[in-house]
């Protein structure tokens, strides 16, 4: 995975997408692919900050629409992991 950073006012953007590995897919691993993937942090006020989550991926493979779902929630909860690391450093 490829990630880029950019900052605005207010704004910080973190952009990522799958990028080409030497490994290939075999029998028992398949590789997924980020098609984009992100977060947009926006200062609301001094005290505020949201946290918008895109994310477009394609699992490949025959994968369970159980495991897929819960993929995606695990990925929401970045935002929280965001949180601690940002009130941590004083933020």
């Amino acid at each position: 995975m490829a990630a880029k950073i950019r900052e605005g006012p207010n704004k910080v953007y973190i952009s990522c997408k799958s990028c080409n590995y030497p490994y290939s897919s075999s029998k028992e691993n398949v590789r997924g692919e980020l098609v984009v993937g992100g977060y947009i942090m926006e200062q609301i006020d001094p005290n505020s900050t949201r946290v918008t989550y895109i994310s477009k991926s394609d699992f490949k493979g025959s994968v369970p629409q159980i495991i897929q779902n819960k993929a995606s929630a695990d990925q929401a909860e970045v935002a929280a992991k965001i949180y601690a690391i940002m009130k941590d450093s004083g933020f």
